[in-house]
């Protein structure tokens, strides 16, 4: 019809509200019947809630119902009084179509809607409890009451008598089952009450007698339950806030909490209050109702345990901005009350504009200053990110890896003011438990978040940061935040600052670790270079010596040869010139294989050892036999160890030829945690340490200990010459420092 009607109760009548510019009617008709109908009471009420008892209910039904079949009888005559005076006019009533999407009252679906999507969220979200199936049918009650208000607040349409009929018996039966659902939520909040754990049939009681009285249909004493309904959810609220004691749970309490005053506030300000006071409504019911979204949100909130130290923050800024705005407005009073004399027309549309620019300009320039002065009366100055990286920069300059996280512990003490704080590193073994339960975490964790972390929380600790290196799952320092002055949880901004800080002393520590690794290296260069330099002088030394010597005895031979005339003499000598000759052939072959560090392996000392072992003690009439125990014959000896071993051989191998009487020799070499073993066995007489003479056992002994071993003698029925060799770092293994005690052991 593109017109409102309101009920005169004085005259009676209905009286159009308002009306589209299409329609026949105009604002300020009274509609005295329509079609031949007398219109009452009943034919134009679009609001269920002006009925009282079930008869009463099915009588406006039916009223409707005539309503609609005079309307569907296009064009349909009203008679009408306008300006006066009594008349018929002709309506062409169009059909709604697709025209309630534009209309205000579509605001209540979509609530509607948006009610049901976080009921399946948090139902289908996992580990979900007795709470959640709760909370998804109050969802679904909650959404068929927006959805089925959208009827009644579309006051300029006419629906099909059937459709009216369901939406209203769906609006009925919703509103007060979907408060009970509400109310029974709160019961599970922050955990189930003891009186609905300890009597389970209670609640199916409670839903029984709800569905008798809606079951009723007497409108006002289904509005009657539902208000109550209503203040017992809210008193169960507050009573779980002040009964809960522990900070998970007074958060969640605080959530919800919230939801209730964001949720039901808007409405009681703005039309609840004016109503009992004025009787007018400030702002239409749909504005107020789709406010009611909050509480569904926040219950989301409480349930899950999600964003909980977000709701200490949202609360701290509400009241800022609150305190804000009524502040401007006081001053917007004030300024226009001394200014209004003064202005020509205090009413005119120029003065009217500027209270809200007023308000805006001055919200823009005070609310930072009133916010920040509030927090400082509170004692809540918010930390500031950037003076707290700066800090652990300036600290941490020039500090080793170790330190790093040392200096970080420092900062956050300072910076968060902590009354509780511990720092967990690996190896710590009495706190080796706790960082067991972070394995596979890494960042910053609000320990409240995950079941396993819970119990840290009642030692007074809140937040975690775990550091692992790399893709490590084993964290390798762990540091345990409690409370920051009184408060239990960490705000998003706080939370913000710690992954700031977690990030930064990561990346300086593993700068750090990198930059002692690179100086490691060079170092080790270094010193490889230095240790080659000092191979090279002793092997040229000892080659000078060695070869030095042998050159020497072989011109004085040479020399006594050329002058000697008796040829026996001459003959003997040149056997000598040749054995010393092959002697220093080999000491070149030794020294040259040893130049080589990709020739110098176990697979060529082992060779060498063989060759050496045939050529010395075979054309003697010795048995000789080698026994090799190296797994990794192709690992490097190292040029030291190479040109050392194979002197140290040849030493053994000449004492036995010269001084053992033996008839065999057995010659055994293994590699076994880094440590070279090299064994001379021989069945000779044996050796007496104390009356052995010569340099050539001393001389064996200074070249094991240059290469960090040692040489052990055993001399029972037979002598066994023992080498030993630490392959890996300088003094790695233990070699003892007197072989001839061990001997005799």
């Amino acid at each position: 019809m593109g017109a409102t009607f309101s009920w005169d109760a004085s005259g009676q009548h209905y009286h159009v509200a308002s009306s589209e510019s299409w329609s026949a009617l105009l604002t300020g008709d009274t509609v005295l019947m329509i079609g031949g109908l007398r219109i009452d009471f009943g034919h134009l009420l679009m609001d269920n809630i002006h009925i009282s008892s079930r008869n009463e209910f099915f009588l406006w039904l039916e009223a409707k119902r005539q309503v609609y079949q005079l309307l569907s009888q296009k064009p349909v005559t009203f008679h009408i009084m306008r300006e006066g005076r009594q008349t018929d006019i002709s309506v062409v009533p169009r059909k709604a179509g697709m025209s309630f999407l534009t209309h205000m009252a579509f605001l209540h679906i979509v609530v509607g809607i948006v009610f049901f999507l976080i009921g399946l969220i948090v139902f289908y979200k996992k580990d979900s409890g007795e709470e959640s199936y709760v909370f998804l049918v109050m969802s679904l009650l909650m959404m068929l009451i927006f959805i089925s208000n959208a009827t009644s607040l579309m006051a300029d349409v006419v629906y099909q008598p059937d459709y009216l009929a369901i939406m209203n018996v769906i609006n009925i039966i919703s509103l007060p089952m979907g408060n009970a659902a509400l109310f029974h939520l709160c019961l599970f909040l922050p955990r189930k009450k003891k009186a609905v754990d300890r009597f389970p049939w209670l609640m199916p009681l409670f839903y029984l007698v709800c569905m008798a009285i809606v079951a009723t249909f007497h409108i006002r004493t289904i509005n009657l339950l539902t208000g109550t309904l209503s203040t017992m959810t809210v008193a169960v609220v507050i009573h779980a806030f002040f009964i809960n004691k522990q900070p998970l749970e007074r958060q969640q309490m605080k959530w919800v909490f919230a939801g209730v005053l964001f949720g039901m506030g808007p409405w009681v300000l703005l039309n609840g209050i004016p109503l009992l006071v004025t009787g007018r409504r400030l702002v239409d019911d749909t504005i107020t109702g789709a406010c009611i979204v909050f509480i569904p949100l926040s219950m989301a909130f409480a349930i899950r345990k999600y964003r909980l130290m977000d709701i200490d923050a949202f609360l701290e800024g509400t009241f800022v901005y609150s305190i804000t705005i009524l502040l401007l407005f006081v001053a917007d009073l004030c300024i226009f009350s001394l200014v209004g004399t003064q202005l020509a027309s205090p009413d005119s549309v120029g003065n009217m504009l500027l209270h809200p620019i007023l308000i805006i300009s001055l919200y823009v320039v005070f609310r930072d200053r009133i916010g920040f002065l509030l927090r400082k009366v509170f004692k809540r100055i918010p930390l500031s990110e950037a003076d707290t990286i700066t800090m652990l920069n300036s600290k941490a300059a020039g500090r080793r890896a170790d330190e790093i996280l040392l200096v970080l512990g420092e900062v956050l003490t300072e910076a968060f003011r902590l009354q509780t704080f511990l720092m967990i590193r690996e190896g710590d073994s009495e706190m080796e438990g706790r960082l067991s339960l972070f394995y596979g975490r890494s960042g910053v964790m609000n320990l409240w978040e995950h079941a396993r972390l819970l119990p840290l929380t009642t030692q007074g600790f809140y937040v975690a940061l775990a550091f692992a290196p790399g893709d490590n799952m084993q964290p390798h320092t762990l540091f345990l935040l409690g409370a920051i002055s009184g408060k239990h949880f960490y705000s998003r901004h706080e939370l913000a600052i710690l992954h700031a800080l977690h990030v930064q002393a990561q990346t300086l520590h593993e700068n750090a670790v990198l930059h002692e690794k690179m100086l490691k290296e060079c170092n080790a260069r270094l010193i490889e270079e230095q240790r080659h330099v000092r191979e090279k002088e002793i092997m040229l030394k000892d080659l000078h010596d060695g070869i030095g010597g042998l050159v020497a005895n072989i011109h004085l031979l040479a020399e006594t040869a050329r002058r000697n005339s008796s040829l026996t003499a001459a003959t003997s000598a040149l056997t000598t010139v040749s054995d010393l000759s092959q002697k220093g052939i080999s000491e070149i072959n030794g020294f040259l294989l040893s130049l080589d560090p990709v020739d110098a392996t176990y697979e060529t000392l082992i060779a060498e050892l063989q060759h050496s072992g045939n050529a010395m003690i075979v054309p003697h009439g010795l048995q000789f036999s080698l026994e090799s125990l190296i797994e990794t014959p192709e690992r490097q000896t190292g040029r030291l160890v190479f040109y050392n071993v194979l002197k140290i051989y040849k030493e053994m191998l000449t004492n036995i030829v010269k001084h053992a009487g033996a008839q065999s020799v057995l010659v055994q070499v293994s590699l076994k945690d880094d440590l070279f073993t090299m064994s001379v066995a021989d069945d000779g007489g044996g050796m007496n340490p104390g009356k052995i003479k010569g340099r050539g056992i001393e001389n064996m002994k200074t070249r094991a200990k240059d290469m960090g071993g040692g040489l052990m003698v055993l001399s029972e029925q037979g002598t066994r010459i023992r080498l030993d060799v630490p392959v890996g770092p300088p003094g790695a293994i233990k070699i003892s420092e007197n072989p001839e005690m061990e001997a005799k052991a």
